[in-house]
């Protein structure tokens, strides 16, 4: 291997709308005549890892220095499984909801089983999936929210060390 991966940042030009923008390049030495190169399109995994890290490094701060987030885990299919303390004074749900899928907190037919999924896909392909609008305390009355769902790499401390694994819950996307 003389190297690997190698990104090439390419221009695109004028009117060449999804041509590659970023190329990876490997080069391999088969012997001491033959040289191998390998091109790869590598734009929208760049793009990808990139939404990823930001998405992660805002959730991260988040978690740790601002309270007045309200935050909940959510397992891979939606569902609530944990969340900051935050969550229960914005909206006056109590653990008695672990397990509830999010749409909760929406109010009555806002959310369809349907939309839920599309709203984890979209944070799946994109990094994060946002959305605006009204959504419902415990005791019924609405309030605005801006709701994010970005997934989160598998992370056993993300409920304060407790062990994931016993609470059925795989940290995924939460939703501020």
């Amino acid at each position: 291997m003389v190297f690997e991966g190698l990104h090439i940042h390419l221009r695109a030009a004028r009117g060449k709308r999804g041509a590659p923008q970023i190329l990876a390049f490997t080069l391999l030495k088969l012997d001491a005549a033959r040289f191998m190169a390998v091109i790869r399109d590598v734009t929208a995994e760049v793009r990808r890892e990139r939404q990823l890290r930001q998405s992660d490094a805002w959730l991260n701060a988040i978690l740790s220095r601002i309270s007045d987030y309200a935050l909940a885990a959510l397992d891979r299919d939606g569902r609530l499984c944990d969340w900051n303390d935050s969550i229960a004074r914005v909206t006056g749900f109590g653990e008695h909801v672990v397990g509830a899928p999010y749409s909760i907190f929406y109010p009555p037919d806002a959310m369809t089983a349907e939309h839920l999924r599309d709203r984890l896909r979209e944070a799946d392909a994109n990094g994060w999936s946002m959305d605006e609008g009204l959504r419902l305390r415990a005791d019924g009355s609405q309030f605005w929210c801006s709701a994010l769902i970005a997934p989160l790499p598998e992370r056993e401390d993300f409920a304060g060390g407790e062990d994931a694994e016993a609470r059925a819950c795989h940290p995924r996307p939460p939703t501020a």
